[in-house]
């Protein structure tokens, strides 16, 4: 893919997406979609490096995304470090809005790494990747998960508790997670700045207990 070939897709995109707002950072929003359905292969015979490319535009778009948009640097999130074990798998944990779950096919994460500190980096090969890219502290944050813990998260992004997330895993993508597995997940995921304070499923807050009097 020469210079000359990125010129003309850059044309053509802006062509069909042109700028709505003032500011040119949402202007390669759709970039991503865009590659893939103005494919040079046509789609018949998927070229491998072409699919790197679309999937390093996601991974650049969704960094882009959390990077630029809200986060939890103001939220209290005491009360999450509050919840009694026991209560964990029963109440709703909502994803904070700075995090984005990638599912990609090749290794972009290493080589953006790579890239970031070398011109040399090399096109990986071919290989399913998992990526939560997250936000804390105005810290951009990468980090490669398990095949589970990313279907955990998407099922948890649907507002439900983290038993029913087991329970669909295990009935429509055959993932079976024991009850502490996923409770070290969550606490994991808590450390990292995942989720916003938790709801019960009432839709309540999940306040802290009261202190005890000394």
């Amino acid at each position: 893919f020469s210079p000359e070939w990125f010129d003309e897709m850059g044309r053509r995109y802006l062509a069909h997406h042109p700028p709505q707002t003032w500011t040119l950072a949402e202007l390669g929003a759709s970039f991503p979609e865009f590659l893939e359905s103005d494919r040079p292969d046509g789609g018949s015979e998927p070229e491998p490096a072409f699919d790197f490319i679309v999937d390093l535009a996601r991974f650049e778009r969704a960094r882009t995304e959390v990077f630029r948009g809200p986060g939890i640097e103001h939220a209290d999130l005491s009360s999450l470090d509050a919840i009694a074990e026991a209560e964990t798998l029963d109440v709703i944990f909502t994803l904070a809005p700075s995090l984005r779950l990638l599912k990609l096919r090749f290794d972009v994460f290493t080589y953006y790494s790579q890239a970031c500190q070398s011109d040399e980096a090399r096109v990986p090969q071919f290989g399913e990747q998992h990526v939560v890219i997250s936000r804390r502290n105005y810290q951009v944050q990468f980090r490669e998960i398990a095949p589970w813990q990313f279907e955990f998260l998407q099922a948890l992004s649907q507002d439900v508790t983290p038993r029913s997330a087991i329970n669909h895993l295990r009935d429509h993508a055959e993932i079976d997670i024991s009850d502490t597995t996923c409770h070290h997940w969550l606490r994991d995921c808590i450390r990292h700045g995942y989720f916003l304070p938790a709801r019960n499923l009432e839709g309540q807050a999940v306040c802290m207990p009261p202190r005890e009097n000394a």
